[in-house]
């Protein structure tokens, strides 16, 4: 199989079956929230040093530093990373199929990288920094402001979202049914990379499928986006029975 074929019926299952772990393991009460709250402040423990001098650092610098050095590769795993967004509607499928876990699901039968799949992805994913149970009982036992960790988790994702981005080696395999200028996956995210696409072929138009290709020259410092269309930005782009074209 090519790592930008259409999803196989097995893997829109395993991506809906992903979905329901992720959502069982979503903390749902004070309880399960303070346990995920105890285990993040652990980590973060372990990493201090009890005979270092001086100020020590603090929660938000543990999550800064999460995001800045972890891994954001799976070493066994190929070169072809995957993005995704939203959803996808795909032709036989009742329900719309959420491409952040029909990424995983592909990324597990493909070997692509998937970015909640790595080191750092999967470490920050499982504190669930985003949920008010997790949230209120870091502020409840360990007296941490949730307007700074809203901040600190956002500001993670983002360094996270670019180094894996610039980490990219092999082709790009987009999950979406499109790419809105507001979306997370257009923002500019190879900045001083030396990384820049070449090409952007479209697997196809319709609900059938929903996958991208870009494929890259290692050879440009130009910053660059993924564009709503791929022809915004001059990239080469075809679609079932047209040729490639260049826009302007």
């Amino acid at each position: 199989m090519t790592p930008n074929a259409p999803p196989t019926p097995e893997e829109i299952a395993r991506a809906f079956a992903l979905q329901q772990e992720h959502a069982a393991a979503e903390p749902r009460d004070r309880q399960s929230g303070a346990a995920i709250a105890r285990r993040l402040y652990g980590d973060y423990l372990s990493t201090l040093d009890p005979e270092a001098e001086g100020p020590k650092p603090g929660l938000v610098d543990f999550i800064e530093k999460l995001a800045a050095k972890e891994s954001v590769t799976n070493a066994d795993r190929g070169p072809h990373r995957a993005f995704w967004s939203y959803e996808s509607k795909l032709e036989g499928v009742e329900k719309p199929v959420p491409n952040r876990f029909l990424a995983k699901a592909c990324g597990q039968t493909r070997g692509l990288q998937v970015l909640e799949d790595t080191p750092a992805g999967h470490r920050l994913n499982g504190y669930f920094l985003g949920n008010e149970f997790v949230v209120d009982a870091l502020a409840r036992h360990f007296d941490f402001d949730p307007e700074e960790l809203d901040a600190a988790h956002g500001a993670a994702w983002d360094t996270l979202s670019d180094r894996y981005a610039l980490a990219t080696e092999g082709l790009v395999i987009g999950f979406a049914a499109d790419i809105t200028a507001d979306s997370v996956s257009a923002r500019p995210r190879y900045r001083r990379s030396s990384r820049t696409p070449t090409s952007a072929r479209r697997a196809s138009s319709s609900p059938r499928r929903c996958l991208s290709t870009l494929t890259f020259r290692p050879t440009s410092t130009r910053s660059w986006p993924i564009p709503p269309s791929a022809a915004n930005c001059g990239w080469e782009t075809t679609t079932p029975g047209n040729p490639p074209r260049n826009s302007p």
